[in-house]
């Protein structure tokens, strides 16, 4: 063999060995690859903990995730104001809205009795109740100003129907009671000025003077009707039977 067909034949195995070479290169990158790539595939058993996650855009916070008092969890408007908000109050969830300008509009959330709903007006003060109780539910309406002025309940007797006035005195109720049914009417200043209610002989009517004392009585008995009429100090003035 000349030295041409020596060198040609020295190429040939060059070139023979650089394949070789790229060929096992391939399958090594492919061989660490494949493990990555299964991994990949599937899912991770873990657990991120955390006492708090915020999510933000432009420098204000949006939403956030923290253990205030156990679990929270508040949304914000794209002002910074906070507008919803899911919590544990301590007695059970809580779930709170507010509008844009920062009043509040309601509640929702457990007590130890069961349920509670809370609506507020535009002002942000409460215009309506809705609760569980022991005896079962109630609803109270509140005024503009956030006064009490209407009472929907129920007690150990039945229904209960309460009003008052603006400025918080006593107007009016209704209610179940042991022998049937009672009414109760306030004057301008919270007292009670009558009195009407079932009893076991039949209807009674009682109604009291403006310092709370009685005045008169008009009632059912098993003989017919009876009345009594009070002197202003409360002192009986006329009785028949």
């Amino acid at each position: 063999m000349n030295i041409e067909d020596r060198i040609a034949h020295l190429e040939t195995e060059l070139a023979y060995l650089r394949k070789r070479a790229r060929n096992m290169t391939a399958l090594a990158l492919l061989a660490a690859t494949v493990p990555v790539l299964l991994a990949l595939g599937k899912p991770q058993d873990r657990i991120v903990r955390a006492e708090g996650f915020e999510v933000v855009k432009d420098g204000k916070v949006l939403a956030q995730l923290d253990a205030v008092g156990g679990g929270r969890v508040a949304i914000y408007n794209k002002d910074g104001k906070l507008v919803g908000t899911l919590w544990d109050w301590g007695g059970g969830g809580m779930l709170g809205i507010w509008k844009d300008d920062g009043k509040s509009a309601g509640f929702f959330g457990a007590t130890a009795d069961g349920g509670a709903l809370s609506i507020d007006n535009m002002d942000g003060k409460q215009a309506g109740r809705f609760v569980a109780h022991p005896e079962g539910g109630r609803i109270e309406i509140s005024s503009e100003t956030g006064s009490l002025v209407g009472f929907l309940g129920a007690d150990a007797d039945g229904g209960l129907l309460a009003i008052w006035r603006e400025n918080g005195k006593f107007a009016g109720s209704m209610k179940a009671v042991p022998s049937g049914g009672q009414l109760r009417i306030g004057n301008k200043d919270g007292e009670e000025v009558a009195s009407l209610w079932a009893s076991t002989d039949g209807g009674f009517l009682s109604m009291f003077n403006k310092d709370g004392k009685p005045a008169g009585a008009l009632a059912a008995t098993t003989k017919g009707g009876a009345i009594e009429l009070f002197t202003p100090d409360g002192r009986v003035r006329f009785r028949a039977p």
